[in-house]
């Protein structure tokens, strides 16, 4: 051997800064790419790390490396120095170097093993950015380099590749190589991102699969000590489906081959292989460096770039598609490797390329739609579609089906499996919501009704979310009143939130000839001067009369009355109010009643009471349908004694079929002089009696007067 006058610590320098170049090149290495955000966080980390493993290995070369260790190795490497030739002593240098350093970087994980996360990329599943290699799509290094993969290696004759081919990885796991991270795109001797272009060692090779933009470079890319290197190139998916399925891959092969090797099994090798989610291997491919192999091209000694020695005789093979099927079970995770080894003797090179990896799934697929709502009484036909051996299906209920169709008849979800002739499964589910009908009828006050009248109709039951449209007049509330001028039919839509309706109607008859609903008359008898002042007609055909009567207590207190007439003029009730004012105990306040309006659960009644001839009160109160007190109040225009006297209660029902509004009209001496009388109206809630905005006053003093 020549001595070389380079140092070690010399080499290291070298060989430090070229690293650190590396590292602070690496987010530009791949700028042709469009990489994705979990791709490039990840190659920070990476950068970050490889820096930290830099200076871990860096001080541990300042002190002397175990002897025996080194000796060892050195030991090995000259047990095969007949098969590399002569090996300089500069050469030998960095061979030992690189020993030294792969061996402090496999001991930077052994210290550190949670660093190794750091190299680990997620695996690809229906929700991740690569999840479009699950429908059977190809990973060509164009759009996503090296995110879907992560790199291990190993080196030197202690955990690195010292021989057996195909059989040093075994069928289970990954072997008993010292295997470390590995910095993607990083080191260029153990995985690279390379361009289209011919390789550096045979010329008649492209480095890109049909002239692709970019492929992968996995071991040895500079081979002048390749020192026992195994690389390995993995990525984890999740399977989707059922079903036998391949995954293949186009590659090439550049190997160093020499004839005369002392041990055959120590030549380099390549294998592609598909594990489960245990590591146990399920297909794999394995080439080695042999001549006979008719894809394999020979090749004399050829000059090694940047190397000052030459090949020992090559083999290469050019661009092949290769197969790994499995059976996969869907939901399952399954990793796909690709190896590539040196020698086992530590002095001879292997590489291969690796383009177009793509998941090829079955194209057995169900699609039952989108879910579903649909109305009460109802039904949907799900169809999971013809021309499979097998439908399973899984349902709520007791819903008919058959073969590829489902009738949905209730609420739940409907699920398919599909088995078609090879064995092959899919499943989809579809959620159907039924929601029920409204059910709708209309409650009326009075179908018949004679010209001029009104009557009030409602939607029934009200349901909440629900829309109305009535017709004729195209109203939106939940009731209307109406006053048609001819019998006119009714019709009302309710639609609820879930978008199923119901419809009814309802006929009103209008009689053109009837009499008046009311009359206003004076009864004065003798006696108990007994006075009527109103008769209202009744829903129901009877009415109802309303006046004052006297005598009850004594002759000088009147009270108000009310009676309902049955249709047969049979009293249905009667009611005397007297004694409005509370607090008293003698009977000489004067009520009586002027004006009743019949409502669909009561009546309204207006009238006053006379505390003296200077101060009369308006009395408002409302009786159920039996007679019974729902509500009563008094009103007075001022604190001080005025004449305030119920005359009239008005309904006001808007065209637009809005809810009616109610007036009490009368008339009051509240102002100046108090001889002067206005006619005052109240606007009130018949609900409670409370007034509504400020009442309004009409007189002399309040119109112009235009003669």
């Amino acid at each position: 051997m020549r001595k070389n006058s380079l140092t070690i610590n010399a080499i290291l320098a070298i060989y430090s800064f070229s690293i650190a170049a590396l590292l602070l090149m690496m987010p530009e290495i791949s700028t042709a790419q469009k990489l994705s955000s979990e791709y490039l966080t990840r190659m920070n980390k990476m950068k970050v790390e490889e820096l930290k493993i830099e200076k871990y290995i860096d001080d541990k070369i300042k002190v002397p490396f175990p002897k025996e260790i080194l000796e060892g190795y050195v030991n090995s490497f000259n047990n095969h120095g007949h098969d590399h030739g002569e090996v300089l002593e500069s050469d030998l240098q960095q061979i030992k170097l690189n020993f030294i350093r792969n061996y402090y970087r496999q001991q930077y994980f052994k210290e550190y093993p949670e660093s190794k996360k750091i190299y680990q990329r997620a695996t690809i599943t229906a929700n991740s950015p690569s999840a479009k290699l699950l429908g059977g799509g190809c990973l060509d290094f164009e759009q996503d380099p090296f995110d879907l993969f992560e790199g291990f290696s190993a080196s030197g004759s202690v955990g690195g590749y010292t021989g057996g081919h195909c059989n040093a990885i075994p069928n289970i796991g990954v072997g008993g190589f010292g295997w470390s991270p590995t910095a993607l795109n990083v080191n260029s001797d153990n995985f690279s991102l390379v361009t289209n272009g011919s390789d550096p060692i045979v010329p008649a090779l492209d480095m890109t699969n049909n002239n692709s933009g970019f492929a992968a470079r996995v071991n040895s890319f500079n081979p002048c000590f390749p020192n026992f290197g195994i690389n390995r190139l993995s990525s984890t998916f999740t399977a989707t489906q059922n079903c036998p399925q391949t995954v293949s891959f186009s590659y090439a092969l550049v190997m160093e081959f020499v004839a005369d090797h002392v041990a055959p099994e120590e030549l380099p090798f390549f294998v592609a292989r598909i594990l489960d989610n245990s590591g146990a291997e399920l297909d794999r491919i394995c080439i080695v460096a042999d001549p006979l192999n008719p894809l394999f091209n020979p090749e004399p000694a050829l000059p090694i770039l940047n190397c000052v020695r030459t090949t020992s005789g090559l083999l290469w093979q050019d661009w092949q598609v290769g197969t790994l099927n499995y059976n996969s079970i869907a939901g399952d995770d399954y990793t796909i490797e690709f190896i590539a080894a040196d020698c086992g003797a530590g002095g001879h090179f292997g590489y291969a390329y690796i383009d177009d990896v793509c998941f090829n799934q079955s194209p057995i697929a169900v699609n039952l739609g989108s879910d579903q709502l649909i109305c009460n009484g109802s039904s949907v036909n799900l169809n999971a579609g013809a021309g499979f051996a097998n439908y399973q299906w899984s349902q709520p209920g007791t819903c008919l089906f058959g073969g590829p169709n489902m009738n949905a008849c209730v609420t739940g979800n409907y699920c398919v499996t599909v088995t078609d002739a090879n064995g092959c499964t899919a499943s989809d589910c579809a959620y159907i919501t039924i929601s029920n009908m409204p059910n709708i009828s209309i409650l009326c006050t009075d179908p018949d009704i004679c010209l001029g009248e009104s009557v009030t109709l409602s939607a029934n039951p009200a349901c909440i979310g629900c829309t109305y449209s009535w017709s004729p007049g195209g109203a939106t509330f939940n009731s209307i009143t109406v006053s048609p001028a001819v019998t006119t039919n009714y019709s009302v839509l309710v639609t609820n939130a879930q978008g199923c309706f119901d419809f009814a109607s309802q006929q009103v008859t209008v009689d053109q000839n009837c009499p008046p609903t009311s009359l206003c008359m004076h009864i004065d008898q003798t006696g108990n001067t007994d006075v009527g002042r109103r008769v209202t007609a009744t829903s129901d055909g009877g009415f109802v009369a309303i006046g004052d009567i006297s005598g009850a207590h004594n002759a000088a207190d009147r009270d108000l009355y009310v009676v309902k007439y049955k249709p047969d003029m049979t009293v249905d009730f009667r009611k005397r109010i007297g004694d409005f004012v509370s607090g008293t105990t003698t009977y000489i306040y004067n009520e009586s009643g002027f004006d009743v309006m019949p409502m669909v659960d009561g009546y309204l009644v207006a009238g006053t009471v006379s505390i003296s001839t200077t101060n009369t009160n308006i009395i408002l109160l409302k009786l159920d349908l039996n007679g019974n007190f729902v509500w009563r109040t008094s009103r007075t225009s001022a604190t001080t004694d005025k004449i305030d006297e119920a005359r009239k209660i008005v309904r006001i029902s808007p065209l637009s079929g809005a809810p009616s509004r109610y007036y009490l009209v009368g008339h009051t001496n509240g102002g100046t002089p108090t001889t002067d009388f206005d006619i005052i109206i109240y606007e009130f809630n018949p609900a409670n009696g409370n007034i509504i905005g400020t009442p309004q006053r009409f007189g002399a003093q309040y119109i112009s007067y235009e003669g």
